[in-house]
């Protein structure tokens, strides 16, 4: 049996991932061509997890590795956002703790990506 709570918090999650995605595409775009962004853009949707996946099991302990996944915590990870495995799974519904928190982060990002492409465009000269 499918959960309605958790078809709902996947619905949601999945229209802040658009979002977000959306709104880091107007930021790139500010400062990248245009296929720059859709091969950075789309690699992050697609394969990010799975490069962050690769990089922590791959590289031993060197700054460049805790570089790497300090920015990586700090950047939308889009496969915590995904929920349809978790509902075609018949897993239950995310606890309200973690749904918020996940809801604000996603807030966050977009709202980062907002301000810095409000903040550039301010700055481009006419």
């Amino acid at each position: 049996s499918y959960s309605a709570l958790l078809g709902f918090q996947a619905l949601t999650l999945m229209s802040l991932s658009l979002g977000a995605l959306s709104a880091w595409a107007i930021l790139l775009s500010m400062v990248a061509p245009k296929p720059v962004v859709y091969l950075l853009l789309g690699g992050w949707f697609v394969v990010g997890d799975k490069i962050l996946t690769i990089i922590q099991n791959s590289m031993d302990a060197s700054w460049i590795k805790e570089l790497l996944l300090w920015v990586f915590e700090y950047t939308p990870n889009f496969s915590r956002w995904n929920l349809w495995t978790r509902y075609t799974d018949g897993v239950g519904p995310l606890s309200t703790t973690d749904w918020g928190a996940t809801l604000i982060q996603a807030a966050l990002f977009i709202s980062m990506a907002w301000f810095l492409s409000d903040f550039i465009f301010r700055r481009k000269p006419l």
